[in-house]
């Protein structure tokens, strides 16, 4: 189980979802997952059917932080994002908000 997940919440520029998902898929989550601390990505697109309507962002990453101290790791990833690649596709107002497990992953 990760220590931590980093949860990034975007949408793409109108008109340009193509070109903001085939960066972020090959190029992005690359970059972050070069960054000491950090293990693992998936993305996900928002999904038509919702349990309240707010459809503010379109697409979510969720990167797994495998580190001890989340600092150390968010530092690494704010010291390497200046040579990051980061395409004109994605629009303005990502929020990016860490979390810390406090318990054991569940299963059904």
């Amino acid at each position: 189980m990760p220590r931590h997940v980093l949860v990034v919440l975007t949408n793409a520029v109108d008109g340009r979802h193509d070109e903001f998902n085939t960066w972020y898929e090959d190029v992005h989550l690359g970059d972050v997952l070069g960054v000491e601390g950090f293990t693992a990505a998936q993305r996900f697109r928002l999904a038509e059917r919702q349990m309240v309507e707010d459809r503010s962002y379109e697409y979510l990453a969720i990167y797994e932080i495998d580190e001890e101290d989340l600092g150390t790791a968010l530092d690494a990833l704010r010291g390497s994002s200046g040579s990051m690649v980061i395409s004109d596709a994605l629009a303005d107002g990502a929020k990016a908000l860490a979390f810390t497990a406090i318990g054991p992953r569940h299963t059904g």
